[in-house]
């Protein structure tokens, strides 16, 4: 994930699958490091988290081989400046969709109109990497982008809040936490919004 984030290489596609006829056509292409997806609600488009530019698109499922240099008709930017690394999404209810942040922006991003830089420091030796700091982060949202959860443990010590926070999954008044290493399922009571 590291590496792809440094080369910006916006190799990252949505494809579409077709099961019954074998069929695999390409939706869209341009991300960089697409990690989370979900369907919308009416099933006319795909949400789509972009880890590597924090941000997330909304794909309309009809576009074919659409390049995401830029917005455009069929996809556009729902929530964007994001202040970790989106990852996986899930669909809550009343609309809501929820959201992981692997682990806060960093030095990153003062080296993302430097390609030079971002090819040095992948000459240097990953054990001397500075580690992310441990932060559990999820947020809800709805389509149209309005954050309606945010729900943060910046001590990275809670039970519930791992670090490297991957998603949660909503379930009656549980929201289970997603997490990488963690070695335990998280939960949280539902927050009432």
């Amino acid at each position: 994930a590291m590496l792809d984030a440094l080369e910006q290489s916006a190799t990252g596609r949505v494809v579409e699958y077709d099961p019954a006829g074998g069929a695999v056509r390409v939706v869209a292409t341009g991300l960089s490091f697409a990690n989370g997806i979900v369907l919308s609600e009416d099933e006319r488009a795909v949400l789509v988290s972009e880890s590597a530019r924090y941000r997330v698109w909304k794909i309309d499922v009809a576009a074919n081989a659409l390049d995401l240099a830029r917005p455009t008709a069929q996809a556009s930017i729902v929530l964007d400046h994001l202040p970790g690394y989106p990852d996986n999404l899930t669909r809550g209810a009343n609309g809501r969709i929820w959201l992981g942040l692997a682990g806060p922006r960093n030095e990153l991003d003062a080296m993302a109109e430097h390609p030079f830089l971002r090819s040095m420091v992948l000459r240097v030796p990953r054990v001397l990497w500075k580690a992310p700091p441990s932060r559990g982060h999820v947020l809800a949202f709805t389509e149209s982008g309005a954050v309606v959860t945010d729900l943060q443990d910046a001590s990275g010590k809670s039970a519930a809040m791992a670090p490297l926070t991957t998603g949660a999954t909503e379930m009656g008044e549980r929201l289970y936490i997603h997490s990488i290493g963690s070695g335990q399922l998280g939960w949280l009571t539902m927050p009432q919004k």
